[in-house]
């Protein structure tokens, strides 16, 4: 009926839109990393991995503000929001963006399916988006049931955790900007994942087996985004290296999301049955071992 055909158009609208945000961050990144200057690089790839978690931070504030003001924001508005705001970055990209530098091309003979497989074959390839994946997983699965976190082990209400959770969130963009500045004085991007990585374990371990006051658990969960937010940044920076070549960057960089998509995927999937199936205490067991799975995985970069 009616209703089958609008969830059928949503559904719909939904893959395109997801289409189009794969495409635009995987050349977004290609164009990042070909306008800036060799010095420069590794701190504007770091930046450009701000997108996801600065959004995600100005949706959770806005929502959060209206509905504090007493204007209640639904989903419709949001997106028809966005949708504009998509049409007036491309307007500005395409008259503001400068010409693009020369890239370098294939060997003779060489295809996208040839392309494609040699990145997938790439050992530096498949350990980038095996930790973007797993990044991912961690962090989506905290972030996506973080109001229902901060309620249920802080005793917040549902406005306390709307600005609770955009401040938790919006931390992470500060540890994308310094896993940039880390990397540009020379610190290796093995080293800036794992530490990563690390503190989110102890960080976990704390907030949900340590009984703390209220400030500290924010705290903890600050740390905890900001510290793990160096890892796309740390990963996005090292994908151009980890290319099979330098005509190979845009699906080296495509590939490494396609991982951090997965993770967006089981993360959230995965913590909600675990919540349902044995509570919080569950969740905080997978995170933990996707941790030390980071950890281990950050050794062989």
């Amino acid at each position: 009926g009616c209703c089958d055909t609008g969830l059928g158009l949503l559904i719909a609208s939904r893959v395109v839109e997801g289409i189009a945000v794969v495409v635009l961050l995987i050349c977004a990144s290609s164009v990042v990393g070909r306008q800036a200057a060799r010095r420069e690089r590794d701190l504007a790839m770091a930046l450009s991995s701000t997108a996801v978690p600065s959004g995600i931070a100005l949706m959770m504030l806005g929502a959060t503000v209206a509905a504090s003001l007493g204007y209640p924001v639904s989903w419709q508005l949001l997106w028809q929001l966005n949708g504009w705001l998509a049409v007036t970055s491309g307007v500005v990209l395409w008259l503001c963006l400068p010409a693009m530098p020369a890239l370098a091309s294939t060997a003779p003979g060489s295809g996208a399916w040839n392309a494609i497989r040699r990145v997938a074959q790439a050992q530096g390839a498949q350990l980038i988006a095996l930790c973007f994946a797993t990044y991912a997983m961690i962090y989506f699965a905290f972030s996506g049931f973080l109001p229902l976190l901060l309620r249920d082990l802080l005793g917040l209400s549902a406005r306390q955790a709307g600005y609770v959770s955009a401040a938790i969130v919006a931390v992470n963009v500060l540890g994308n900007i310094s896993a940039g500045a880390l990397l540009r004085r020379g610190v290796a991007p093995r080293w800036v994942v794992g530490a990563g990585f690390t503190i989110g374990a102890v960080c976990i371990s704390l907030l949900f087996w340590v009984p703390l006051p209220m400030q500290a658990s924010v705290a903890v969960a600050m740390l905890m985004t900001g510290c793990m937010g160096a890892i796309p940044g740390a990963l996005t920076a090292g994908a151009p290296k980890a290319a099979p070549s330098a005509a190979l960057v845009p699906p080296t960089i495509g590939f490494m999301l396609q991982g951090s998509y997965v993770g967006q995927l089981l993360g959230p999937l995965a913590a909600g049955v675990l919540a349902q199936a044995g509570g919080w205490t569950t969740v905080a067991w997978m995170l933990l071992a996707l941790a030390a799975c980071g950890v281990w995985l950050a050794r062989k970069l």
